[in-house]
């Protein structure tokens, strides 16, 4: 399965009120990218970006910081967020 989908799926569940199936979406993503989890969070902060969720977005950022600080993907998304939230001097 592809495991972007399934967090568009997770993101696009939360927005509707089901958390239960917000959740079983994101573990089944976390799984099908059980090598490289980080790449889960990254896409979550990258899907609730798009969505407008940035709050939500700066928590997967920091979830994907705790498991690949030197991640690159990271760094971008994180600079991302800061450019959205208006603060340039930290993007």
């Amino acid at each position: 399965d592809n495991a972007e989908l399934m967090v568009w799926e997770s993101v696009l569940s939360k927005q509707n009120g089901d958390d239960a199936a917000a959740d079983a979406a994101f573990n089944e993503a976390q799984t099908a990218l059980a090598e490289t989890p980080v790449q889960a969070w990254i896409y979550l902060g990258n899907t609730r970006m798009r969505v407008g969720d940035i709050d939500g977005a700066l928590l997967a950022a920091q979830e994907a910081q705790k498991i690949a600080p030197e991640e690159p993907q990271v760094s971008f998304l994180l600079g991302n967020i800061a450019e959205t939230q208006g603060e340039l001097s930290n993007a």
